[in-house]
C-alpha cells in the first residue's frame, strides 16, 4: 500500500479491495481445499485398489505354483474384471492366454492376447501380446493378419517381432523377405541367446 497513507485510510483502501476481491479470492480458496482433499482421496483410494490387486496376484502365483488351475483363473479373472488397466491384469491375462495355448485351445488365447491389446497401458504388455497373438495367426495359417498386426512392433522386441514376421512372410512364399527379416531378428538378439540356433535353422531351411 501507499506508505503516504493513514491507518484509516489503509483500512478503507483494504475493505474496498476486499468488497472488490474477496468474493473471488474466497471462491479460489474453496476450490484450491476442494482439489487437495480430492487428491487425497484419490491417492487413498489408489492404494487401497493397488494393494486389494497385489493380493490377488499373489494368490494367483500361490495358485501357479500348486498348479491349482481353479485358483489360477479365479483370481486371473478378478485381476482383469476388477482391476483392468493395472499391470497385474495384464499378466494375469498372459498367464492364461499361455496357459491355453500349452493346453492348444487357441482360440481361447486369441481372446486373452486380444484383451491385454485392448485394456492394457503398458506398451511392453501391448507389444508382447501383440507378437504372440500373430505367432498364433502364423500357426492358423493367417499370414496376412499376423503381418498387420505386427505393424508397429519391434520397438520393445524387436527380435521376437522380426522372427514372426518371417514366419509370416515364409507362409506367403516370400522366402527373400523372410530371410531379411531372420538376419534382421537374429541382430537383434543379445549375445549367446538359445534363440540364436533356431532362427538361424529356420532360415537355413529357406
Amino acid at each position: 500500500m501507499d506508505p503516504v497513507l493513514n491507518d484509516d485510510e489503509k483500512v478503507e483502501l483494504l475493505k474496498k479491495w476486499w468488497g472488490n476481491y474477496g468474493n473471488w479470492i474466497t471462491t479460489a480458496i474453496i476450490i484450491v481445499l476442494v482439489i487437495i482433499v480430492s487428491m487425497q482421496f484419490w491417492h487413498r483410494h489408489e492404494a487401497k485398489v493397488a494393494g486389494q490387486a497385489s493380493l490377488a496376484y499373489e494368490l494367483m502365483l500361490n495358485g501357479v505354483a500348486k498348479h491349482d488351475s481353479a485358483t489360477v483363473a479365479a483370481q486371473a479373472n478378478t485381476l482383469m474384471s476388477t482391476y483392468s488397466g493395472t499391470a497385474y491384469a495384464d499378466v494375469a491375462s498372459l498367464l492364461l492366454a499361455k496357459q491355453s495355448v500349452e493346453a492348444n485351445k487357441l482360440e481361447q488365447a486369441k481372446q486373452k492376447l486380444q484383451w491385454v491389446i485392448d485394456h492394457s497401458n503398458s506398451a511392453v504388455f501391448t507389444e508382447l501380446a501383440k507378437i504372440r497373438l500373430a505367432r498364433i495367426l502364423v500357426s492358423q495359417k493367417q499370414p496376412v493378419q499376423a503381418l498387420a498386426l505386427l505393424k508397429g512392433t519391434g520397438k520393445i522386441f524387436p527380435a521376437s517381432s522380426l522372427s514372426v514376421k518371417a514366419s509370416a512372410l515364409v507362409a506367403q512364399g516370400k522366402t527373400q523377405q523372410a530371410r531379411k527379416n531372420y538376419q534382421a531378428a537374429i541382430a537383434a538378439l543379445p549375445k549367446q541367446s538359445a534363440v540364436q540356433p533356431l532362427l538361424e535353422m529356420q532360415m537355413n531351411d529357406l
